[in-house]
């Protein structure tokens, strides 16, 4: 299961906050059209006094 570190407190979180769909624009390649669509989730940090908020995933491989 994929997790993030959050960026206030350094912590490692697996609760999901939400999820959203990013969708990068970008010039065309070799004069074809390239779509992305990207589903990028943010996760909640385990630490109550971490003021950091939901913090979104790092694409990893």
């Amino acid at each position: 299961m994929a997790g993030a570190i959050c960026p206030g407190c350094g912590s490692w979180s697996r609760r999901i906050h939400s999820s959203y769909l990013r969708l990068p624009a970008d010039v065309a390649s070799g004069g074809r059209r390239v779509a992305l669509c990207l589903r990028v989730r943010r996760f909640l940090c385990p630490v109550i006094s971490c003021e950091g908020g939901p913090s979104p995933s790092n694409c990893q491989g």
